[in-house]
């Protein structure tokens, strides 16, 4: 199943170089930089495709302190999105996606941007 992973990072990489974004790729990481204009601050998310055919995708958004107050915007958060969840591990408050790639990667990269430009406000009050 290797074979497919590296195929579809390899069409991945060809969408973002055509539609320039810069990122950086080391072995079958990619990392972004994405700016939420509206929001006025940047995220930095990365993947990577599992060889299992796994597509994971996270951005760390900023170290934390678990409390009642957080866990319910968290929740909200969750509630409102249909693809990203957002979780704390060890004190870092971060948004993940995962799925199967079964369809085309650059469709299943394309809803999880548009689905963090869609929560920018929502990810700003977290």
């Amino acid at each position: 199943m290797g074979l497919f992973s590296k195929t579809d990072l390899e069409k991945l990489v060809k969408y973002l170089n055509k539609k320039e974004i810069s990122f950086e790729k080391e072995d079958d990481k990619i990392s972004l930089q994405i700016v939420m204009k509206n929001s006025n601050y940047t995220i930095f998310p990365y993947l990577e495709i599992k060889k299992d055919g796994i597509l994971a995708f996270c951005v760390n958004l900023k170290n934390v302190k678990p409390s009642l107050e957080l866990y319910e915007k968290i929740n909200d958060f969750n509630t409102r999105s249909k693809l990203l969840s957002a979780k704390i591990n060890e004190n870092i408050l971060y948004l993940e996606y995962n799925s199967y790639i079964f369809d085309n990667i650059v469709n299943l990269f394309e809803n999880i941007l548009n689905e963090l430009f869609l929560l920018e406000e929502e990810i700003d009050v977290l």
